[in-house]
């Protein structure tokens, strides 16, 4: 029979390594409207601004897309689950948008927009970032944007 203190050290222990187990993963999903002056594709980016560590893209995968027209509506889903160690426990995020709205060959243009701060904690976040008028915003950058369209000129068979 374990006396009662022995059964006090072994459920200490147990909840003890349990808690330290258990982390929150917070969710995010950032909409907004992308505007060009022209067809263009795009491709967007979450990302974790970090000052210690460098920056971390943390959507589970690129959300890629075209516009057949002058604007285009855009969703990108992303979770985190930990910041840096004696961080302040909030999430610094900015997303990422590599787009050609100003040329159709590379180099393309890569566009980071800080969206904010947010609490780490359990819980889905929400966002709109309202529009973005890429003509001509970013710094030149060779990072591809995924699948191309056929362009205006050519007629499909």
């Amino acid at each position: 029979m374990i006396r009662p203190i022995g059964r006090f050290l072994v459920l200490f222990f147990v909840f003890t390594v349990l808690v330290e187990d258990v982390e929150s993963i917070t969710n995010f999903t950032i909409t907004g409207t992308l505007l060009c002056p022209h067809r263009f594709d795009y491709y967007t980016l979450l990302v974790e601004k970090d000052t210690k560590s460098g920056d971390d893209i943390f959507n589970t995968s690129q959300s890629p897309g075209n516009s057949p027209g002058t604007s285009t509506t855009f969703k990108t889903f992303g979770q985190l689950s930990s910041d840096e160690v004696f961080d302040n426990d909030k999430f610094e995020v900015a997303i990422r948008v590599v787009h050609n709205c100003n040329t159709p060959v590379k180099p393309y243009r890569e566009y980071e927009m800080f969206i904010g701060d947010f609490p780490n904690k359990d819980t889905h976040y929400v966002k709109d970032i309202g529009q973005i008028q890429l003509h001509n915003l970013g710094k030149p950058t060779t990072a591809p944007i995924g699948k191309r369209r056929r362009p205006n000129n050519k007629k499909n068979f």
